[in-house]
């Protein structure tokens, strides 16, 4: 940085350092090794980068303060490969209109989000969301129910276990098709 400052330059971009989707071999010989979990949510993101490399996000904030502590004279931005996700995401689930109340497009990570109740538990949450008049999917065949996840904490202080679903909407045959990527 240094150097391009020196240069002339007057801004650089700073990316994480990515294993490419080819040639790992190379990459395993110079000892790096994939960040684990690669991803926050496991997905077929379309960014060609990679999988991020160990330790590469780090790097780069400490390419930040070095940059800032030297004042080199040039601007230094940095974009994570969370940030090229999240951008993804927003830009797969932000027209999520169409979708019920029980969904909701979450401002944080551009997921779209639903809470799960399974099993035995179903009823009796239920119970507690028409009391509530809270907006609900019944799964009756597949023996779950989804809702609003803003009714989780309360599923959860009635000891009820429910989880957020994390989709994400995909284009499959010129349709929309919504896909469950986790449950948490």
């Amino acid at each position: 940085m240094e150097t391009l400052a020196g240069l002339g330059v007057d801004s650089i971009n700073l990316l994480e350092f990515c294993f490419p989707l080819a040639n790992w071999g190379e990459f395993a010989k110079r000892g790096f090794r994939i960040a684990n979990p690669p991803f926050d949510v496991l997905y077929r993101y379309d960014y060609a980068g990679g999988l991020p490399v160990a330790g590469s996000e780090l790097e780069c904030l400490r390419l930040l303060d070095f940059a800032q502590e030297s004042d080199l004279g040039m601007g230094v931005h940095y974009c994570s490969l969370e940030n090229k996700h999240r951008a993804e995401m927003f830009s797969l689930n932000a027209a999520s209109a169409w979708l019920s109340d029980a969904y909701i497009f979450d401002e944080g990570d551009f997921f779209l989000k639903t809470c799960k109740i399974f099993g035995d538990e179903v009823l009796r949450a239920r119970y507690l969301l028409d009391g509530i008049d809270a907006a609900c999917i019944e799964h009756e065949a597949a023996g779950f129910i989804e809702c609003h996840p803003d009714c989780k904490q309360m599923l959860d202080k009635e000891g009820i276990h429910a989880v957020i679903s994390y989709n994400v909407l995909e284009q499959r045959d010129g349709r929309a098709v919504l896909r469950e990527l986790a449950l948490r």
